[in-house]
């Protein structure tokens, strides 16, 4: 554990479809610097797709979780504490249960977001990272999807659709998976407009396809942040992997046995989005959501520092 020196970390949860997260930062400021982070898969999401109820084991996991994370930001003296839920605590009718235990129990107060603000913060994270001024924002989870648009580094237009790597898991093959995409990426018009700009995409699953193409070309350096992959080289690339079993991936460096299950349907998802807008280049972002939450915290003056 790192020595406490002042009172001006952030502390994020970030409560997601597949995962639950804390980060911890230094400080509200223009590029705040990750002091801790910690990451726990608990399938929040799993089988909402059927019951429309958030997974009762992944409740446990998740609040065991919570539990832990209050415990950490209490002895590190955090005062400052964001907490977002996103796809499955606003889709599942048992969310509301959930956020009322957090408050209760923890003193974890969690904002449930729509599906328009989470887009707009997530790419406000990317931007914050010094990328995306033009093209397409992506963000693919474990339940759903948002794209958006940005110009001059301004947000155009914006769409979420409930596509997400474990909604995507709940059909049968990529037959019936891919006619559950193409019916909500076909109709989302501005894709097009975007051919020949660049593809920002972020989220846990779109971020393992950048960190299994470094490890698939062998490249010396393993950072995925800012890693760039030619148009025809990642169509090539998503649908060797959508068209893998789980057991060859797990032979890949980098990936492991729970990743190796989202992998294909994220590629999947990748590839159609890839097929409609054709992008120059697919550009893989470290920040999103989290970091974007916490630069809409800031003024303006500082926002443009």
């Amino acid at each position: 554990m790192f020595r406490i020196t002042n009172n001006n970390y952030v502390a994020v949860i970030d409560i997601g479809s597949n995962a639950v997260r804390l980060m911890v930062y230094d400080n509200l400021d223009r590029v705040p610097i990750k002091l801790y982070a910690e990451r726990n898969i608990c399938g929040l999401g799993k089988g909402l797709q059927e019951s429309n109820r958030l997974n009762p084991d992944g409740v446990v996991k998740a609040f065991d979780s919570i539990a832990r994370f209050s415990g950490l930001i209490s002895n590190m003296k955090i005062k400052n504490v964001q907490a977002v839920g996103t796809a499955s605590l606003r889709d599942a009718e048992d969310g509301q249960k959930f956020i009322d235990k957090a408050k209760s129990e923890f003193g974890i107060d969690i904002k449930v977001i729509d599906g328009e603000e989470e887009a707009r913060l997530s790419a406000l994270g990317v931007l914050a990272n010094g990328i995306g001024q033009n093209g397409i924002i992506g963000d693919f989870g474990g339940g759903s999807l948002e794209l958006i648009a940005v110009k001059d580094g301004k947000i155009q237009e914006q769409v979420t659709a409930p596509i997400g790597s474990l909604r995507l898991l709940s059909f049968q093959n990529n037959v019936e998976r891919s006619k559950f995409i193409e019916n909500y990426i076909k109709s989302i018009s501005f894709l097009s407009k975007y051919q020949g700009y660049d593809l920002y995409v972020l989220g846990g699953g779109w971020r393992m396809i950048g960190r299994t193409h470094l490890y698939d070309k062998n490249c010396p350096v393993k950072t995925m942040d800012h890693y760039r992959i030619a148009y025809d080289e990642i169509i090539d690339f998503t649908t060797k992997l959508m068209n893998s079993e789980p057991d060859e991936l797990t032979k890949l460096s980098g990936v492991s046995k729970r990743r190796s299950e989202d992998l294909p349907v994220a590629a999947l998802a990748m590839n159609i989005v890839l097929n409609n807008m054709k992008p120059a280049n697919v550009v893989f972002s470290a920040t999103g959501l989290r970091e974007g939450l916490l630069y809409d915290l800031l003024p303006e003056e500082i926002r443009q520092e």
